[in-house]
């Protein structure tokens, strides 16, 4: 894999380079600035495969940098890893929300390193059979994948999403709450609409859940099969009814107002809040499980270790 690693500090830079060295990983380009890492982004001919940043550096921090490489197109899915000392719950929330996929608190431990650039190894190759094994089909994706949405604050990935409550942990869920909204009749859309148009749908959704769950906090994501889940630091004040009629009356506005008279309108219908349940033998996928429904604790739980096992 091609690795951009990002930290103005000299020293802990080139142990970082030294360590994925010692774990297989020798094409790696490091800078000291996020104007560096801004400019080996624009010049490169063979695009990045992972991008690792720091949070803490002058002029343009790590958030700052990751929610402006998402703004483009080229790397707007590429896997950014945040390395860095800031363990407090704001920065994780605030990096997660620009686009981050990961998150890895200093010091680095060979093994974690080596587990998390497995695992976006491994993904990669999972999405490009999937897109190729498809690729005669009408539809490079199929139904039930997480099919990746477009760049915007609080919309990621759903990998992301449960690096996301790995990386808080038991001791900082105790405000998390998590809801899945599902797009009604999604199996037959997906079935009889070009799959632009049905992606078209999907990013609609997610901007306009973002949109009325703003002052939340939220963090959304596509789990695939028409449903999305939505995980919010904290959901006071938040009533599902009010805003299931607020999405339904902005999408009804948007397919009547915006897209041709022929595309059918969408429809979405929200569950109900989740909580972690943290003294009875929580896990960070059994709160998304519960969120949407439908996936056993038990099967979300072995889904996550095979991939992380096949990433090792």
């Amino acid at each position: 894999m091609k690795l951009l690693a990002v930290d103005d500090d000299p020293i802990f830079l080139d142990l970082l380079v030294s360590t994925l060295n010692a774990i297989g990983y020798d094409d790696i380009t490091p800078v000291k600035s996020a104007m560096e890492a801004l400019h080996e982004l624009a010049v490169a001919t063979v695009p990045f495969d992972c991008l690792l940043f720091d949070i803490q550096m002058p002029v343009k921090n790590g958030i700052e940098l990751t929610k402006e490489v998402r703004q483009q197109a080229r790397h707007a899915q590429t896997p950014i890893i945040m390395i860095t000392q800031m363990q407090q719950r704001e920065f994780i929330d605030q990096a997660y929300a620009a686009g981050a996929d990961d998150y890895v608190v200093k010091p680095i431990q060979a093994a974690e390193l080596s587990a998390r650039l497995g695992m976006v190894k491994r993904v990669a190759e999972l999405d490009y059979q999937v897109k190729h094994s498809n690729a005669q089909s009408p539809h490079p994706w199929r139904f039930s994948d997480a099919i990746p949405l477009e760049a915007r604050d609080s919309i990621l990935n759903y990998l992301a999403l449960e690096n996301y409550l790995l990386t808080l942990g038991r001791l900082r869920m105790s405000n998390i709450c998590a809801f899945s909204v599902s797009l009604v009749g999604a199996a037959d859309r997906f079935a009889s609409v070009p799959i632009d148009e049905f992606t078209d749908t999907l990013n609609d959704i997610a901007a306009i859940v973002v949109d009325h769950t703003k002052r939340h906090r939220p963090l959304v994501s596509y789990a695939g099969s028409g449903r999305f889940i939505v995980v919010l630091p904290r959901a006071i004040g938040l009533d599902t009814e009010e805003l299931s009629d607020l999405i339904n009356g902005e999408l009804e506005t948007l397919y009547t107002s915006v897209y041709l008279p022929e595309e059918e309108g969408a429809q979405v219908r929200i569950g109900p809040i989740h909580r972690p349940r943290i003294l009875n033998g929580f896990s960070a996928t059994s709160l998304i499980s519960k969120a949407l429904g439908g996936v056993s604790d038990e099967v979300q739980e072995a889904r996550y270790k095979q991939l992380w096992k096949s990433a090792a």
